[in-house]
């Protein structure tokens, strides 16, 4: 057990950050990381900003600034703490960009005592780049604290499948499904739920852990047969009909995970993790296979200098990407996301998501979007579906609900979405 005090912070673990807890412990500090070594660290902010008396914020193996939370998060000094806090969705309006202008900038690589964020800072020159300079006295390790870092044009983007959502591709009608429980019991993991996702539009799926969501998404993914009620896609069924009845469509519905490295072989390159999924519906092998990987990668920003990779050797935010990239080969009307962004921290998180909705624009396919987070799912969704215990408890335009919830426990949801209002 970690009893923490000043001089001896307890340091949480990434998945714990982001995990239901049942309290705080007095005087917690938590440290918020990118692309740092692996001590335990956690990238939820929103959960800092509960829970830790005292933050550090890490990148590139150093803490760049720490202090209490309410100051850090508050009044950030350093460059990157205020990317970080500037990629929240709830500090956006619908229809914007999270995603700043953090790509590497001209100019020498650091030295090793040179500032790690050099490479991504609008405001670094050579000084930065050469040495760091002593903590100011609110904890930050820059030389331009409070500097204007980027400008960042958040604007709605216009695209040809921006319109009204289209015709009906996945119906789900009062779908019901049983588990047995260890004691040889069983209970309900969903329970009559209903919905319907249209063309171009992102549906969002949200609840508690245990509300019945990934079951959902492997029922209309077709991995899991409902015990009652149908799933009809593009209408004709998809439940209730053997495999083979499936397989000439199944292209047409595909998954982004909350884990992919849990999906890829680890033994394959990315080059063929993407083209097994590219044969489904185009060239098989060879140079035009090879081709259309690569235009894939760069469809979803990734260089094709990733091809002969392996998934352990690519960072979270690169094999999530290449997850999306796997989705998008055999061009699909739907991607079901199962929590697509819960592992990775804030400013990955804003990337995938802007990702997803410029590809979304773009070629008109549906999301199903399954998540636990209100402020992601608000953002990126048009409508939304809130699960509670296998049931859905509402449902309507996300607009509508979140301004004026119907049900109690909508509204227990909304409460308890740190710092309160959602943009």
């Amino acid at each position: 057990m970690c009893s923490p005090t000043r001089s001896d912070p307890c340091w949480s673990s990434p998945r714990s950050a982001s995990a239901p807890r049942s309290s705080p412990p007095p005087d917690s500090a938590f440290s918020v990381s990118d692309r740092s070594p692996r001590p335990p660290s956690g990238h939820d902010l929103s959960v800092v900003a509960r829970l830790a008396d005292r933050v550090a914020v890490m990148y590139g193996g150093r803490i760049v600034e720490q202090g209490l939370t309410a100051n850090v998060l508050g009044d950030p000094r350093h460059p990157y703490t205020r990317a970080l806090l500037d990629a929240v969705p709830a500090a956006h309006a619908k229809g914007t960009r999270l995603s700043a202008d953090t790509a590497s900038r001209p100019g020498p690589a650091p030295a090793p005592d040179g500032c790690p964020y050099a490479t991504r800072c609008a405001a670094a020159d050579d000084g930065c780049r050469k040495a760091l300079p002593e903590r100011d006295s609110q904890g930050a390790l820059c030389w331009y604290p409070a500097q204007p870092v980027a400008v960042t044009l958040r604007v709605p983007q216009p695209a040809r499948h921006d319109g009204a959502p289209g015709e009906v591709l996945v119906e789900a009608d009062a779908i019901s499904k049983r588990f047995r429980a260890p004691d040889a019991t069983s209970y309900y993991a969903v329970r009559e739920v209903s919905f319907r996702l249209r063309a171009g539009e992102t549906l969002g799926v949200v609840g508690e852990s245990g509300s019945g969501k990934t079951t959902v998404a492997r029922i209309v993914l077709g991995l899991t047969e409902p015990d009652a009620g149908a799933v009809r896609f593009d209408g004709g069924p998809w439940s209730g009909i053997p495999e083979r009845s499936r397989r000439a469509a199944r292209h047409r519905i595909q998954a982004v995970q909350q884990d992919p490295l849990g999906s890829f072989d680890p033994r394959f390159t990315v080059e063929r993790v993407i083209g097994e999924a590219v044969a489904l519906t185009g060239p098989r092998r060879g140079r035009e296979r090879r081709a259309a990987v690569t235009e894939l990668l760069d469809r979803v920003g990734l260089p094709a200098a990733l091809l002969d990779r392996r998934p352990l050797e690519l960072s979270g935010g690169q094999r999530q990407r290449v997850a999306i990239a796997r989705a998008l080969a055999p061009s699909p009307d739907v991607i079901v996301c199962d929590e697509p962004v819960s592992a990775l921290d804030v400013s990955v998180q804003a990337q995938i998501l802007d990702l997803l909705d410029d590809l979304r624009r773009d070629t008109g396919v549906a999301l199903l979007f399954i998540s636990h987070d209100l402020g992601v799912v608000h953002h990126v969704s048009g409508r939304i579906v809130v699960m509670k215990d296998g049931r859905v408890v509402e449902t309507g335009d996300v607009e509508e609900v979140f301004a004026h919830p119907a049900q109690e426990y909508t509204r227990e949801l909304l409460a308890a979405v740190p710092g309160g209002a959602l943009a």
